[in-house]
């Protein structure tokens, strides 16, 4: 091909050859980017990674007296984390407060406590409606699941009647734990 020809065809298409020519630098630049910064840093990070596993692995196994006493600790810290069983009326309103503000409608909660078997707890079988947009109802999801309350998602159910309006309506299955108060 003679470099005339090639010449003229540069000119008749000139905004495609620009877009190659812009993706081949912006290609070696990323290339370049990716090796001699983002490259260094990974391999930093993956050495520290290492090295924490190996001192990690180098120390002594813990003693079983230990492992249980530890253990106890924690579920003395998660049993105090669980609300009292007279909360269910704040943690009610929570769920109205939460809703309203990821601007839902609330359309009903029901709730069935029952007795945990062996456990000195309430479980709380809860069905909450919500009704709103898509971007609210997934927010609310997400506040419910990082509650600090002792919460569960059983389930989700979502339906949208209407393929013109983007109101979507929500039932969740919520169980909510509660300590039995003592006497």
């Amino acid at each position: 091909m003679k470099p005339r020809i090639v010449l003229d065809i540069i000119r008749s298409r000139r905004i495609a050859f620009a877009v190659v020519a812009f993706l081949l630098v912006a290609d070696a630049g990323l290339y370049l980017y990716r090796s001699y910064v983002q490259g260094p840093r990974v391999e930093a990070l993956y050495a520290t990674w290492s090295q924490k596993r190996r001192n990690l692995a180098s120390q002594p196994p813990m003693n079983k007296v230990e492992i249980y006493r530890r253990d106890q600790q924690d579920l003395g810290v998660f049993a105090a984390a669980i609300p009292p069983k007279r909360e269910f009326v704040r943690l009610v309103g929570d769920l109205y407060e939460t809703a309203a503000n990821n601007g839902l409608k609330v359309g009903a909660i029901t709730y069935k406590p029952s007795l945990v078997k062996g456990q000195p707890l309430y479980a709380f079988a809860m069905s909450v409606s919500v009704t709103g947009k898509y971007a609210g109802i997934k927010s609310f999801i997400g506040d419910v699941a990082r509650s600090r309350d002792m919460l569960v998602i059983d389930s989700v159910s979502l339906d949208n009647s209407s393929t013109t309006e983007e109101s979507v309506s929500m039932t969740m299955a919520i169980t909510a734990y509660m300590k039995q108060e003592e006497p």
